[in-house]
């Protein structure tokens, strides 16, 4: 049994190296889903040069499954219909990947669901079924690699058994696997990648609201994403009390000018913010 694979396109453009970024959810400010900002959303990271999407996974991925909130389809759909749009437009395909949650039933029917609005992969966690035992994690796994190209976006199931990828039909997310397994598998995996890896970046939403220690505010910080062996550049996205600070580190052999790359990032962000305000009010 394998996975049902994507295009020969969509395969051409994972394999030549692109960034697919975990696609935010655009909330007002009451809580409602913002169809009109998610629409821009997508638009925005398609012009910027993103290969593809992720969609219903990393801060989004169990609330909008909520039932109380009922957003999993209709932001996935959503997604697929502007991703389309946008892909007719820059004459490229998006690639779109879809999260996969819960338990078996719950997995399967939202691998089927993606199948059927037409993503090229989902990415399955088996968060939800902690407590089973690995065959019952390897046929999760199976029944959704059955019905689309499926990657897995924890190492749990390897953690308690190094054998599982050998019987799961499964592309496994690699780099996820290495932060459960002892230190010195760690370094050997980690070693091997970032030998094939010229760059890493990461954006983190902080609080919207300036927080307070000890009696005084704290007016800015920033991170540094992590980085290993030979990767030359580390970019850091951070959204905080109503900014956006953001921080580059390179090799100065590679960029010996980061700075260059700091002033593109203010343009760049008012361009979002005009397409954004350009949309049509109301809808």
């Amino acid at each position: 049994m394998a996975n049902p694979m994507p295009s020969q396109e969509v395969l051409d453009i994972v394999r030549r190296g692109t960034v697919i970024p975990a696609h935010p959810l655009a909330l007002t400010r009451d809580g409602a889903f913002d169809e009109r900002h998610q629409r821009a959303l997508t638009r925005y990271y398609c012009a910027a040069g993103a290969g593809g999407l992720a969609v219903g996974v990393h801060t989004t991925q169990f609330e909008i499954r909520q039932p109380q909130h009922g957003l999993f389809k209709p932001v996935l759909e959503l997604a697929k219909e502007t991703a389309d749009a946008c892909a007719a437009s820059l004459g490229r395909p998006v690639v779109l990947v879809g999260g996969i949650c819960g338990k078996t039933p719950q997995a399967l029917e939202e691998a089927a669901f993606l199948k059927e609005t037409g993503y090229d992969a989902g990415l399955l966690s088996l968060a939800a079924l902690k407590e089973e035992t690995v065959p019952e994690l390897i046929a999760a796994a199976n029944g959704s690699a059955v019905l689309l190209a499926t990657v897995l976006a924890d190492g749990m199931a390897m953690y308690r058994d190094p054998g599982f990828f050998k019987r799961a039909q499964l592309a496994p997310a690699t780099l996820a696997v290495a932060g459960l397994l002892i230190k010195p598998a760690q370094d050997a995996m980690l070693n091997l990648f970032s030998k094939k890896t010229t760059a890493v970046m990461t954006n983190v939403p902080g609080p919207r609201e300036k927080l307070k220690f000890l009696g005084a505010t704290l007016e800015q910080n920033l991170f540094w994403v992590p980085q290993s062996g030979t990767v030359g550049m580390g970019v850091s996205i951070l959204s905080y009390g109503g900014g956006v600070q953001f921080g580059v580190m390179t090799d100065s052999t590679l960029c010996p000018d980061p700075q260059k790359i700091i002033d593109e990032f203010e343009p760049e962000f008012a361009k979002l913010a005009m397409v954004t305000l350009m949309l049509p009010w109301g809808e």
